[in-house]
């Protein structure tokens, strides 16, 4: 008896209801969460490396979108299954941007990860005696998501602080700019 590993693949923002359960066909290939270093150039001395930052997670896995012998004598069109995931690689229209998803199962990653897809390449097909699809391989490359947090710097908050004290009505302080009304 064969034991299928499925991945159920699930969109979290923006939030659908829609889902898709794959069968994972091959071995998942996990890389990345390294330091990245970058060399700094020393004239007559040797080079010094200095750390950059963490790289994100690239996560392959080869699935299969199965709709052969779904019930016994019975095989399903997949060709519905086959266009959510492609819609889940480009943009949306309410955000312009790709679907971010949460992939649960047999995975090397926990389910808090966060995914983007950044590759389908397809695979061989399956076709019924009316031509539709199937069963259809594809290997989906997904990436690490990782909200990109902008923060001000201490002189640009300082700077905007000061800028609503005056817009609140607030004096400013120090000497006042002007000519004195005052005789003497």
């Amino acid at each position: 008896m064969t034991v299928l590993r499925q991945v159920l693949l699930q969109p979290v923002l923006p939030a659908r209801p829609e889902f898709l359960v794959l069968d994972l066909v091959g071995e998942d290939k996990l890389s990345g969460g390294v330091a990245t270093w970058s060399t700094l150039n020393r004239p007559r001395r040797r080079d010094a490396i200095q750390f950059d930052g963490v790289t994100g997670f690239t996560y392959v896995l080869p699935l299969l979108i199965n709709g052969l012998d779904a019930a016994p004598g019975v095989d399903l069109v997949v060709e519905p299954r086959v266009q959510v995931l492609q819609s889940w690689a480009s943009s949306v229209q309410t955000t312009r941007q790709p679907v971010v998803l949460r992939a649960t199962g047999p995975l090397q990653t926990p389910e808090t990860v966060r995914w983007v897809i950044t590759g389908l390449d397809w695979g061989a097909k399956v076709r019924d005696n009316r031509g539709r699809r199937i069963q259809q391989y594809v290997t989906v490359t997904l990436t690490q998501y990782v909200t990109a947090v902008v923060r001000k710097s201490a002189a640009k908050r300082s700077r905007d602080r000061k800028g609503k004290d005056k817009a609140n009505g607030k004096k400013p302080q120090g000497k006042p700019q002007g000519k004195s009304s005052g005789k003497g």
